[in-house]
């Protein structure tokens, strides 16, 4: 069974049998409950619950295949993660309150808005029952290595060199990020176009809050990459994994 959340499957034709899905509600005994009480009170994961959340979402996607092969189907395309939804959400609400910060800097609840979405966003929670990628923050770690700059800095200069490295190998979600974030207006587009409109769009965000764009920006040159891709860890579980030689050419693309 093919399970994707692209929308189409490359060579194949696809015939619409219905929509599936998969659903479970799951708690722990009281014993670990408690436990998740005093962690919540002290700190630190409960790691009994991030178990209990992936192996919910494991069962759901596992209905989810028996209720297609129900229908007679060999494939479930355009799957959705919840957790996708959240983040859109947390994304639109930082692209909105960024806007009101850059302008107010006094503004508290914006800045409060911002921090709230950075929370959940860190929390664990929307990374459930997927990859995620974290490349980009030790690209970022690596800059921050070599000079003062802070890692929000840092992320700026280099996050679009590296999504557009990436694109093409995780091109069905930067599609989606076009139109569920920047509201990009799919028609006429091919997917690849679609995801080049929505880093387009951040970029222009970008601008607009003023935030650097460069490693230039942040004193960096030719002559300090060495040290860089040096102080680069390579994470791998992502869309794609770099190499060391990848991540100079990312970098360079970043001066």
């Amino acid at each position: 069974m093919i399970v994707t959340t692209a929308d189409v499957i490359p060579g194949q034709a696809v015939q619409v049998l219905g929509l599936v899905r998969g659903n479970i509600v799951t708690s722990k005994n009281i014993g670990r409950d408690l436990m998740a009480g005093m962690k919540s009170i002290v700190r630190g994961e409960i790691v009994s619950y991030t178990q209990m959340t992936d192996e919910a979402r494991q069962v759901a996607e596992d209905r989810m295949v028996t209720a297609a092969q129900n229908l007679g189907a060999d494939a479930v395309v355009a799957m959705r993660f919840a957790s996708d939804s959240i983040a859109e959400g947390l994304m639109r609400s930082v692209v909105e309150n960024g806007r009101i910060a850059a302008n107010d800097d006094q503004n508290y609840e914006a800045r409060s808005n911002i921090m709230w979405a950075a929370t959940w966003a860190l929390n664990t929670l929307i990374a459930k029952g997927k990859p995620t990628d974290w490349m980009v923050h030790m690209l970022g770690q690596g800059v921050g290595a070599v000079t003062d700059a802070t890692h929000g800095m840092t992320l700026s200069a280099v996050s679009l060199p590296y999504y557009r490295f990436i694109m093409d190998a995780g091109l069905p979600k930067f599609a989606r990020f076009a139109t569920h974030v920047w509201g990009i207006n799919p028609a006429g587009k091919s997917e690849r176009e679609l995801a080049e409109a929505g880093l387009s769009a951040m970029e222009a965000w970008m601008r607009e809050l003023g935030v650097a764009m460069n490693l230039a920006e942040l004193g960096v040159t030719e002559a300090d990459l060495d040290d860089v891709v040096a102080a680069t860890f390579i994470m791998t579980g992502g869309y794609k994994t770099l190499t060391k030689e990848d991540v100079r050419k990312v970098l360079l693309q970043c001066l």
